[in-house]
Parts: structure tokens; sequence; C-alpha cells
């Protein structure tokens, strides 16, 4: 009788198969979907979850400890390999990809013995010899690192999580590597004003505008350098704002509408900061008044998205600043009226998701701009509706990240798949709330973080 079971040459064959396959395994891991093993420390509050035949496939240690009787148990765990090394090395298992750094490599390299991952502990034995050839200082990432081309070119997303009221003054930050996938804790940060706008040039963020202690819109402008985690003041702005929108391009810091004067009145007034010269120098103004819109830097245009109109209504409008001749422009207006939404550029197209609304109903809704066109089309909604979203493109990867109110102590973070047409769960953040995000290049933010300890009231993701 002929078997039935297709020969192996047969089965491997199909390569897109087989990407489609472990696409898959990397969407079950991050969603901790199916998994089948859960790893504790007894004396650090840390939970790590995986899917024993990718740990068994890819490690002749998990093949032979998941054979026995300590193995075969829901819940191992794990004594002499600290948490942090050990979550990297297991997304080694799925990825292949591992990018140790001078604080965690020799930690690395004794897990991944451990372990008997060969692979890993190539990359970090190859991590070290180049260091030493080289001589590098402690933080610097030597230039024949195997994976150095990719930390050249490679991004990360910058989160921070935005203070609430006067009582949560300490924000945490954390970057998610576009290699690694996991989100890491890289300080705390103690904002001197309420309600400023923030954004990042140069291993910098930049606050500015917010409310003084009398509710009043203030033009205080500060920079917290992510290295010597200090701050430091920058000329203020020609014009007290609060509920500003703001972008950096070419290292200019342009600010943009925002409520002004003790009425809270929206204002079409912009300005520029140019940090050569140390000078604010007023724009001329939108085509209409707005506060807590969205800017989104393209090229040479900044793209001005809804907001609060001056009789306090909630904007569909859309407005263009090109940078080179000056002037404003008018763009179709948006399906949905939205303000404080998130935005960001996917595929050549401009993907505007929710609003900021405070109170239920929250808006799960997505639309987004063909620039080329000038029209606006609708999206498929995310998954869990919520206020305050914020949406960048990391890679090939459009995210919604974080948002309020969540009923889990974790931030919420989406992933859109388009060859689906769909938004996915996938690895939360450590800590709930609103956040602002960046794109930075990896190699900036190898030196952050240092200093801070995790604080202990944030708990690590994964963590129930």
């Amino acid at each position: 009788m002929a078997s039935t079971t297709p020969k192996k040459d047969v089965v491997r064959q199909d390569k897109r198969f087989s990407d489609l396959v472990w696409e898959n395994c990397h969407e079950f891991y991050d969603q901790e979907k199916h998994i089948d093993v859960t790893f504790l420390w007894r004396s650090y509050p840390k939970r790590i979850t995986a899917h024993r035949i990718i740990l068994a496939a890819a490690s002749v240690y998990f093949d032979e400890l998941f054979q026995t009787k300590e193995g075969s148990a829901p819940v191992i765990y794990i004594e002499n390999i600290g948490p942090d090394e050990f979550e990297l090395l297991i997304a080694y298992c799925y990825t292949g990809r591992l990018n140790p750094k001078m604080p965690n490599v020799s930690r690395l390299l004794n897990g991944a013995t451990i372990l008997k991952l060969d692979g890993a502990a190539a990359i970090c034995t190859a991590y070290l010899k180049g260091s030493t050839e080289r001589s590098r200082p402690a933080l610097q990432l030597p230039s024949n690192h195997p994976t150095s081309s990719n930390t050249n070119t490679n991004k990360s997303i910058l989160a921070v999580r935005q203070s609430i009221g006067k009582q949560d003054t300490e924000s945490c930050i954390y970057r998610c590597d576009e290699m690694e996938k996991i989100w890491i804790q890289c300080g705390v940060l103690k904002f001197p004003t309420q309600r400023a706008v923030l954004v990042y040039s140069n291993k910098r963020l930049i606050t500015l505008g917010g409310i003084s202690s009398e509710n009043l819109p203030i033009p205080c402008v500060r920079s917290y350098n992510l290295e010597t985690q200090m701050w430091s003041k920058l000329p203020p702005m020609k014009v007290a704002r609060v509920g500003l929108c703001a972008v950096i391009v070419d290292r200019i810091i342009y600010a943009i509408g925002g409520y002004v004067s003790q009425q809270y009145i929206a204002t079409m007034t912009a300005e520029k900061f140019d940090p050569s010269t140390g000078q604010w120098t007023s724009l001329p103004s939108m085509c209409v008044s707005r506060a807590e819109s969205t800017a989104v830097a393209i090229d040479d245009q900044i793209y001005i998205l809804g907001g609060v109109g001056i009789d306090r209504e909630e904007l569909k409008s859309v407005e263009c600043y090109n940078i080179k001749t000056g002037k404003w422009r008018k763009c179709a207006d948006m399906l949905q009226e939205r303000f404080n939404c998130g935005a960001s550029v996917f595929k050549g197209l401009l993907y505007v998701v929710s609003s900021g609304n405070t109170q239920p109903p929250y808006r799960s809704d997505v639309e987004f701009y063909d620039m080329k066109t000038d029209t606006w089309s609708q999206a498929p909604p995310v998954n869990i509706a919520r206020s305050g979203i914020c949406v960048v493109t990391l890679s090939d990867r459009l995210m919604a990240v974080g948002g309020s109110p969540s009923t889990e102590f974790k931030g919420i973070v989406e992933v859109y798949k388009p060859t689906r047409n769909t938004w996915m769960q996938v690895r939360p953040l450590p800590s709930s709330g609103n956040y602002s995000c960046f794109i930075v290049p990896t190699k900036e933010l190898l030196t952050i973080g240092n200093k801070t300890k995790s604080p202990q009231v944030i708990k690590p993701f994964g963590q129930e």
C-alpha cells in the first residue's frame, strides 16, 4: 500500500508557504497566541511565553528539556539566566537575530551557551572580538559587528508616555527595535510643565508650550538630553500656547496653532525655531484657527489635520504648509471630524486613526489620504476603540500605539496588515496610557538609559 505521507523534498520546496508559516509563527509569538510554555523567575516578577516546537527546533537544550518531567510542566522556572537576556534569546529562536550591546553581551553569551544557541553565542563572540580589536569605548558598537550594517540603518520607536495631570509627572521612556520587536525601558522622564507638546531631535526630547500653575498658556521651551538626563532651557516661543502641534524638519522646529490667551481661544498663528541662530520667527497664519491638531511632515510639506476650531467645534479640515514657498493651501476635508488623532505615512498614503475623545464613545475608525489625488478613503478600523492613539511607521509596519482608557495595565499596540486588510494586536507596551512616539536611528539610542533603573511601579510586559 502506498504511503500517503508526502516526501520531505516535496514538503520543503514551497518557499512562499514556508515564509507564510514563519510569519504566522512570529505573529503568534507577538500575540501570545497558541502558547504552550511559560517561563517564570522566583526572584523577579516577569513572565515570558513561547511555543515549545519553535524552541525545540532552535535549541538542543530546549529539545532535551521538554522531554523531561520538569520540562513537560506548563510553567518552567529559570535560574541561571536573567529575564531580560532570556527574552532576547527567546526572540532569537524565532527570528535568528540578536543585537548585543556592551552592557549585556557577556550575559547574553552566558545565556546562549547555557541554552546551546550556537548562532547567538557566535554573534556575541564576534561582537566581543570586534570590540577588543578596535579598543572601542564601552557603549560604542564595533564596526565589524555581524549586524553592524543593519545597526547603521536600523530604526527604533522611541515611545514616551504622556503625563496626564499634576499628580502624574513621571513618564517612562521605551524603545522598540525593528529587528528585535521588543519593548525595552530606557529611562524615566519628569516633565517640567504640564500639557506640553513633545518633539525629538538628536538624542533630545523638546517640550513646547503647556500651562502654568494658574492654568494659563505658556511660551516655555525646554530640552531634555537623553544621555545626560538633564533639562535645559531654550528661547521661549513668541506666542504662549497650549494644545499646539509641532514637527521638526531639517532640525527646524515648527510650532503651529494651539490655544492662546486666558480664554483658551484657538489661533491660526505659527512660528519656527532655528537652533543655529537661537531665534523664533513668525510664519504666515493658517487658513483656519485650530488647536489640538495633528501635524505630519512629508518632505518639504507639513500637513495639519483636524483639531478644535475657534468656536470649540471639532474640525475635519486639512491644510498644508509648503516650507519652500512659505505658503499654506487647503486640502480635501477628512471624512470625519477629528482632534488629537494619530497619523503617519504608510506606503505613500497618509493614515489617520481615531480621535481625542476623553469620554465614551471612543473612536476606532481609520481613513487615509492620497496626496496625489487629494482624496480621502475609508480604511479598516483598529480592533480596540480608544482615545489619543499615536501612529507611527516602523519599517514596513504601520503601528497604532497606546491610547486610553485601557482596561489592561499594559499599553495596547496594533499593527496594520495590508495583505489581510486588518489590524492585529502585538506585544503590548509595559504600561498603558497615551504616548508620543518617534522613529529614531537605533544607533542614537545605544547609549541612553544606563543611569536609570526601571521604576518598581511599572510592571514588565507579559505580567498579568
